[in-house]
């Protein structure tokens, strides 16, 4: 649901809240994944990940999540109808984020779109500077194991062996080389050693 007329974030210290006869608890709030920066008209990534970019530097909780929105349980069933008035029942003390410093990735031209080659174990798959590594190996065929797909669980990590990533995340490049490929854009041809 789209509330209009509150301070930005003011959900973040609504408990229960009204449509018409219909109570609705907010239980916590939503951590939202990669799939925000998705153009859900054609699949393209947003060049440098947003809105989870902004989001991250003033929205990330202790254990690293964005949050944004919050997730409900409607407590009885009813009738709501786009326009009807909110009423706030009960309030609660909002969650507290800290502030971390922007990862917004530098791209040279993110209009420009450029082929380029990602070796995966010995094998060369055509790729782009635009989409995320994981998906542009699944358009290939290739099995990635994955789970979150946001930079938080670490399932998709692969060791960056040459060549450069732009990371949309600030999870997205760990210690020795490794990346998360769900996080990450190729930025040249790069090598990749999948375990």
């Amino acid at each position: 649901m789209i509330i209009t007329g509150a301070e930005a974030f003011a959900e973040d210290s609504w408990h229960t809240k009204q449509i018409c006869e219909v109570v609705f608890e907010l239980v916590k709030p939503c951590s939202r994944c990669i799939l925000t920066t998705v153009n859900i008209d054609d699949g393209s990534q947003h060049p440098t990940g947003e809105p989870l970019t902004t989001l991250q530097s003033f929205r990330t909780d202790e254990h690293g999540e964005i949050d944004f929105g919050q997730n409900a349980i409607a407590k009885n069933s009813g009738l709501i109808r786009v326009g009807d008035a909110v009423k706030i029942l009960t309030k609660k003390q909002p969650k507290q984020y800290k502030t971390v410093k922007s990862t917004k990735p530098q791209i040279i031209n993110p209009e420009k779109e450029t082929t380029l080659l990602i070796d995966v174990n010995g094998t060369k798959y055509l790729a782009n500077n635009q989409i995320v590594i994981l998906a542009q190996l699944e358009k290939h065929g290739l099995k990635i194991p994955y789970s979150c797909r946001a930079g938080i669980c670490g399932c998709c990590k692969m060791k960056l062996i040459a060549g450069e990533v732009i990371p949309l995340t600030k999870t997205a490049i760990k210690e020795y080389g490794v990346i998360l490929s769900c996080s990450c854009i190729p930025k040249t041809n790069i090598k990749l050693l999948l375990s």
